[in-house]
């Protein structure tokens, strides 16, 4: 058999389309370290680079030359399901993949032979053609053996693997009807881990829809706090979403639910676990390290994982410009003159009426299909750790907290100690769920202009990504400008 190699990722990519597969970029690995940047990534090359993950996957050229143009080393993402017309069946030799494959082989016969990619890791990827009315991802269908199909995808030939090799197609061939006995058998549910419910059943969908994410991390949190390791839980959750969820999340919503959880310390869910080993990087490494994009929500304004204040004295109309822009976001149209990238807006209202908040968002032209979710009262005492239950079940590219001092505990605001410990957690809640959270503040009272007009502790300004400022001027309206981490400042400008 010809061996199948190209110079590119992009041409990679391009060979998958030219299957007639939907590809988008997956982060890489260079020097087993993943291109996320973060060291203790628990899903090293095989993660999104894109908002949506694989919800982006196209086959498009024009939009994959760009995203390979942006990321050449990228690695693909192959989309399984009806969309892409294939189903994937994942071989992990790590937890007994071979030795359950071997077993099928000797009771269904051997497999037809049909495309196949061998993975950087010793694993073997099979693709076979997607059944009519499509097919449900299932994982640890028996020990080591995954089916990627409806809501999944794969990391595609060509691809870097973090154990230092690469992802390569060991049979160049068409593929072919997935075997009858595979698809039943990916039909067939089966718990590897089951947790007793409130009725003293077991493996009944008890769990309903607005409470999947957040029932499933506290067991992944109850797991990992018992000392189960990594892969045991992931391979426990993956089990339990299938059988558990009215309607299951996709591996991928789940997997990231286990990196999230393994990270943190389980009596906050949002302090990092420390590290006590010091990891020193040669500076030239970090040197020769690609350089990594920054991402936004709001054009070189308001970044991914990021976190901002929009700040002015009262009836300067702060509510309704974080509210213009929540709607910008919503519908992926400009703000400020600025490109807006779209998603869900999730927005906490803390201390406004439920009756003026719809009449406002209603004067504004919202018709009511607009992905904005609206929580109306004050926050509980345990509030970051609903919010952040909240962000992952609903990924939201923007989340408004209106205002930030009906959000935060703190007894005195212009103590620096105690306001950088109130908002340790936001901006850490920011950098892990890549969503840009926005707080609307006070300004002081007196003649101090600018940032040092921010009401409370300087700790405030010096937490914060960007700093949104906003004003009257003498004739009545309004002017903004921006002090800010990344990007170019926004001088002040009137808003018309």
């Amino acid at each position: 058999m010809k061996k199948v190699q190209f110079k590119s990722n992009l041409e990679w990519a391009m060979y998958c389309v030219g299957r007639g597969w939907q590809v988008f970029p997956v982060h890489s690995v260079l020097d087993g370290r993943c291109s996320c940047g973060n060291a203790e990534c628990g899903n090293k090359g095989k993660h999104p680079r894109t908002p949506k993950g694989f919800k982006d996957a196209t086959t498009d050229a024009q939009q994959i030359e760009s995203w390979w143009s942006k990321w050449p080393e990228a690695n693909i993402g192959v989309l399984t399901g009806l969309e892409s017309g294939l189903i994937v069946l994942d071989i992990d030799p790590r937890h007994e993949g071979f030795t359950s494959l071997n077993d099928l082989i000797k009771k269904h016969g051997a497999l037809p032979k049909t495309y196949k990619v061998e993975t950087g890791g010793g694993g073997e990827h099979y693709y076979f053609k997607s059944p009519e009315g499509g097919l449900k991802c299932r994982s640890s269908v028996l020990d080591g053996i995954d089916v990627k199909a409806d809501g999944g995808y794969v990391v595609g030939a060509g691809s870097s693997h973090y154990t230092g090799g690469s992802y390569v197609v060991a049979e160049d061939a068409e593929i072919v009807e997935a075997p009858e006995w595979l698809v039943e058998l990916t039909k067939t549910k089966k718990s590897a881990f089951v947790i007793p419910t409130n009725s003293g059943e077991q493996g009944n969908k008890n769990i309903p829809l607005g409470e999947r994410n957040s029932t499933l991390t506290s067991l992944a949190g109850s797991m990992h706090h018992n000392g189960m390791s990594e892969e045991s839980i992931r391979k426990a959750l993956l089990s339990d979403n299938e059988i558990r969820c009215q309607e299951p999340l996709d591996d991928e919503e789940v997997n990231r639910i286990v990196n999230s959880v393994i990270k943190y310390d389980n009596s906050t869910g949002l302090k990092p676990i420390i590290n006590t080993r010091i990891q020193l990087t040669r500076i030239g490494s970090m040197l020769s390290e690609p350089e990594k994009e920054m991402e936004y929500v709001v054009d070189d304004l308001l970044p991914c994982s990021g976190l901002s204040l929009l700040c002015g004295k009262p009836k300067t109309g702060k509510t309704t410009l974080v509210r213009q822009l929540a709607l910008c976001v919503a519908q992926g149209t400009d703000f400020l003159d600025r490109s807006v990238s779209k998603g869900a807006v999730l927005y906490f209202a803390l201390e406004e009426k439920r009756s003026e908040i719809t009449k406002h968002f209603r004067a504004m032209g919202v018709v009511g299909d607009d992905d904005i979710y609206i929580h109306v009262s004050g926050a509980r005492y345990d509030a970051f750790k609903e919010v952040k239950k909240v962000i992952d079940e609903y990924r939201p590219s923007l989340v408004v907290i209106d205002p930030l001092f009906r959000f935060v505990n703190v007894k005195d605001g212009n103590d620096y100690n105690s306001m950088t410990k109130a908002l340790d957690p936001l901006i850490q809640l920011a950098r892990e769920t890549n969503s840009h959270i926005i707080c609307v503040h006070h300004q002081s009272k007196g003649d101090r202009q600018g940032t040092d007009g921010i009401l409370g502790s300087t700790a405030i300004f010096g937490t914060v990504d960007t700093a949104l400022m906003l004003k009257k001027d003498n004739h009545g309206g309004r002017i903004i400008s921006s002090t800010q981490r990344y990007g170019k400042d926004l001088e002040e400008s009137v808003l018309t």
